[in-house]
């Protein structure tokens, strides 16, 4: 998997309750910001699941997954802005940049547990898994098929 993203555009921000040269004013910032993202990743994924059938309609299953991943993302992102009021003018420029570069974790394992409900030839799935290596991530899907 690979992309690039790109953003950029000009907003008004105003700020009030700035300290210039000793007074306090309200003060306008027109900025300029453009924020690029490319990624690409590669990962190699295997399951170990054991179903259980219950009654003749319910399939249970759950089981272990794991992943190799290699890959990078990197973010770009730029702006430039002008400070101004409209007593005192032009006040001054600030610009602003950012880099951001992440690799993902080589290995990720999953837990993984689901339901099947078999409706003749429909299949309807229930499924979850966890990311046991970070234990945050948990993923639901909702699913259906159709097997002859």
């Amino acid at each position: 998997m690979e992309g690039i993203m790109g953003i950029g555009g000009n907003y008004e921000y105003k700020l009030s309750n700035i300290v210039v040269s000793g007074g306090v004013y309200d003060l306008t910032f027109n900025a300029y910001y453009n924020f690029n993202i490319k990624w690409w990743m590669m990962g190699v994924n295997g399951q170990a699941v054991v179903y259980m059938s219950f009654l003749w309609i319910f399939d249970i299953y759950a089981g272990f997954g794991a992943a190799l991943n290699f890959g990078k993302i990197d973010l770009d992102g730029s702006g430039v802005g002008t400070l101004y009021n409209s007593l005192l003018g032009f006040i001054g420029i600030l610009n602003a940049r950012a880099e951001y570069h992440r690799r993902p974790d080589p290995f990720m394992g999953l837990f993984i547990a689901g339901l099947e409900i078999n409706l003749w030839v429909l299949k309807l799935n229930f499924e979850t898994n966890v990311n046991i290596t970070n234990g945050r991530d948990i993923n639901l899907q909702l699913g259906t098929r159709l097997q002859f």
